[in-house]
């Protein structure tokens, strides 16, 4: 069966890189949406536009079978709702999209946990959470705020540059790390900060599985060999601020 989609004009590239992982599959452009022959059934193709962030419509023969309504599906769980905030928490709709980048269908380590919003949004998709963070308070806001949306997550007080310690053999890493310019994490500058997390998440992630961060753009970051860069995106803020999105598989 054809089914064709419409993709959120946020960033049409990441859309289809988002759908593209859930589905398992490339797809096929056609001016602003997209098209591919699936075997799956309207069903299956429903649960999967119900879990995307980025898919706005699907239609199957010309006939409209799904839309997105709004982000309404978000909003219960939006920062205000939550018990404990951030001025840099994530919005689920972010969250959600870090969560499908990696393609996690079990489990996902968020190392940078704050006040939880990966962890939330994993919970809610059936996948099992845990989460670290160097910050004690920020680990007791991650409790708190899953405790309130009834997700179980697996919580530790821990540097992300020191993950082997606690985990191994993880399955996905979604994060979204420290970007402001004067930042430091247990005294470190971002500058290397981002290229220790990523050794040491290279300890614990499996061969073949994927990690999905936020960076700032202006933050230059060395990718090694041992990593395989499936793609980065840039996602527009506000004013000077631009993150980009980076895509890795453990080689």
């Amino acid at each position: 069966m054809i089914y064709i989609f419409k993709l959120s004009g946020e960033n049409y590239k990441l859309a289809k890189f988002e759908l593209e992982t859930l589905l398992g599959r490339k797809l096929r452009r056609s001016k602003d949406t997209v098209s591919i022959d699936l075997a799956l059934s309207l069903k299956q193709v429903i649960a999967i536009c119900n879990r995307s962030s980025m898919v706005q419509k699907c239609y199957v023969d010309g006939l409209k079978v799904w839309a997105a309504k709004s982000d309404k599906r978000f909003v219960a769980r939006s920062p205000k709702k939550k018990p404990k905030t951030h001025p840099a928490m994530l919005k689920p709709k972010l969250a959600r999209l870090l969560i499908n980048l990696t393609g996690a269908k079990k489990e996902l380590l968020d190392p940078f946990c704050g006040t939880g919003s990966i962890l939330i949004e994993a919970g809610v998709l059936g996948i099992k959470p845990s989460g670290s963070d160097i910050d004690r308070k920020m680990v007791w806001y991650s409790e708190l705020n899953t405790k309130h949306f009834n997700v179980k997550a697996t919580l530790r007080h821990l540097d992300a540059t020191e993950l082997d310690t606690v985990f191994k053999n993880v399955g996905a890493i979604a994060c979204d790390p420290p970007y402001g310019r004067s930042s430091t994490l247990a005294g470190k500058k971002l500058a290397e900060l981002y290229p220790k997390f990523l050794a040491s998440a290279h300890k614990v992630l499996r061969k073949g599985s994927r990690l999905a961060m936020i960076r700032p753009h202006y933050l230059k970051l060395r990718i090694t060999n041992d990593w395989k860069k499936l793609g980065e995106f840039e996602w527009y803020v506000h004013g000077g601020l631009t993150r980009k999105i980076l895509v890795l598989e453990r080689c």
